[in-house]
C-alpha cells in the first residue's frame, strides 16, 4: 500500500513539475473527446501610446495658474500604455529661466514635465525647433530635470552624450532616437541632433552619416528602435518630398517606427517596406499638437488654423515571438481629438473627435475669434471630421 502510495505522488508531482516547467497544456477536444496538445503562448506584448507636440502657449498657461494643474484638461482622455511617447516642444527650462509661451520662443517649467511623467509618459523627444529657445542654460536644465527620473528615456540634444535611450518592458527591448530638421535659434547648434542641415532642411552626406552611426550603433541593442523627427513644413496636411526621402532613408537603416512632428496638424500614416530586405517600417508623418491655445496663427490660413486644434493618438501594440525573437507591430489605430477651449483662452479640455460634438464645436474660442473679425470659416465638428478623413487612411482610423 505504501509503495502504491509512493508510486501515486510521484506521479502526481512530475506532471505539475512539467506544468510548471511550461513544456504544454494538455487539454480535451469537446468534439472528440481526443487530448490534444496545446503549446503555450510564447509571445510578450508591449502596449505603445503616442501624441504629438507639447507647445505650451501663454493661453493656456493663463488658464491654468501657476499650479501648471492640466489634470482636468486630460480628464476626458484615457491615456494608458506600457510605453508612452510625447515631443516636448517646450524646454524644461524652470522657472529660473522664466516660463515663456508666446512670440514662438517657449520654456516650460519643470511641474509640467513631471506631470506628463505621471501620467506614464516615459519615451520624451528633445530635438525640435524650439530646442535652443533658451540657449545652453534650457538645454543643460533640461537634461537635470529628466535625470532625475528612473524608467524614462529620452533623446534628441547632443549635449549628453550618454542619454538614456534605451528601455525595457516586458521582455521586448526598446531604442530611441531624436532629430529635428532645423532649429530657430542658430546658435550652439552643436548640442542638437539634426537630421538635416538647419539651414536648408534638407539631409546632407554629412547628416546622413551621422544618423546611419548613431542608428547603427542602437540596432543591435534593441529589438525595436524608434526614430522621431521634426520635419516638413507647418500648417499643412501633405508630406514633403524632404519628409519621405528621410522616412526612405531611415526604413534603409532598419528603423521600426518613426514618428514625425512640426506641422503643428495631422498628416499621414503608412507603412514603408524596403524591396530588398523586406524590412518595415510604420511612419506616422505627423500626429499634430498635443497641448496648444493659438487661435490666431499669423503664419496659417483659416483652415489649418482650426487644424490647428485637432491632434491624433497613435496606438498600438507589439508583439515579440520568444523563440525566434522577431517583433510585429499590431493593431495600428489612430484616434484624432479636440483641443478644445472657450472665448479669451478659458475651460480648456481634450475631447476624442468622436465624443466632440457640435455645440461644443459652436462654443470654441477659435468660432467667436472668426465671427468677431467678420470672417465666414467656420469650425465645426463636420468640418474637421471631413479633414481627417482625407489625411488619415480609413485602415488606421478610429472615429467610432
Amino acid at each position: 500500500m505504501k509503495k502504491s502510495l509512493i508510486i501515486h505522488f510521484t506521479i502526481v508531482f512530475l506532471l505539475i513539475f512539467c506544468l510548471i516547467l511550461g513544456k504544454e497544456v494538455i487539454k480535451t477536444d469537446n468534439n472528440t473527446n481526443n487530448y490534444v496538445e496545446d503549446p503555450i503562448d510564447k509571445t510578450s506584448e508591449v502596449t505603445f501610446l503616442a501624441v504629438g507636440d507639447i507647445l505650451m502657449e501663454q493661453g493656456m498657461y493663463d488658464w491654468i495658474g501657476t499650479t501648471y494643474d492640466m489634470s482636468s484638461i486630460v480628464s476626458s482622455l484615457e491615456l494608458k500604455a506600457d510605453l508612452m511617447y510625447l515631443n516636448q516642444e517646450s524646454v524644461l527650462g524652470g522657472e529660473e529661466l522664466g516660463v515663456l509661451g508666446s512670440n514662438y520662443t517657449f520654456n516650460a517649467p519643470h511641474q509640467i514635465g513631471s506631470q506628463f511623467i505621471a501620467m506614464g509618459f516615459n519615451m520624451i523627444s528633445l530635438a525640435n525647433n524650439h530646442s535652443l529657445d533658451m540657449g545652453i542654460q534650457g538645454i543643460i536644465n533640461t537634461y537635470n530635470f529628466l535625470e532625475s527620473y528612473n524608467n524614462i528615456v529620452y533623446s534628441g540634444m547632443a549635449y549628453d552624450q550618454n542619454e538614456k535611450n534605451i528601455i525595457e518592458i516586458n521582455g521586448i527591448t526598446f531604442g530611441f532616437l531624436s532629430y529635428t530638421s532645423f532649429t530657430n535659434v542658430k546658435d550652439n547648434m552643436e548640442y542638437v541632433n539634426y537630421s538635416a542641415y538647419p539651414y536648408t532642411k534638407q539631409m546632407t552626406e554629412e547628416t546622413k552619416q551621422q544618423m546611419k552611426d548613431e542608428i547603427e550603433r542602437l540596432r543591435p541593442q534593441c529589438d525595436i528602435l524608434i526614430v522621431s523627427n521634426h520635419w516638413g513644413s507647418e500648417f499643412t496636411y501633405e508630406i514633403d518630398e524632404s519628409q519621405k526621402e528621410m522616412a526612405n532613408y531611415f526604413n534603409q537603416l532598419n528603423v521600426d517606427v518613426v514618428i514625425g512632428g512640426h506641422s503643428h496638424c495631422i498628416q499621414p500614416i503608412e507603412m514603408i517596406t524596403n524591396e530588398a530586405t523586406g524590412h518595415n517600417t510604420l511612419v506616422t508623418y505627423s500626429l499634430g499638437n498635443f497641448m496648444s491655445s493659438d487661435v490666431q496663427v499669423s503664419d496659417s490660413n483659416p483652415q489649418m488654423d482650426s487644424s490647428y486644434n485637432m491632434g491624433g493618438i497613435l496606438s498600438l501594440t507589439f508583439v515579440k515571438n520568444i523563440d525566434s525573437g522577431t517583433v510585429e507591430i499590431k493593431d495600428i489605430v489612430l484616434e484624432p481629438f479636440i483641443n478644445h477651449y472657450e472665448d479669451n483662452y478659458t475651460n480648456f479640455r481634450l475631447y476624442l473627435l468622436k465624443d466632440y460634438s457640435e455645440e461644443l464645436a459652436s462654443k470654441h474660442y477659435r468660432n467667436s475669434f472668426m465671427q468677431g473679425r467678420g470672417l465666414d470659416y467656420y469650425m465645426s465638428k463636420e468640418s474637421l471630421i471631413n479633414d481627417v478623413k482625407n489625411v488619415i487612411a480609413n485602415e488606421y482610423l478610429n472615429l467610432n
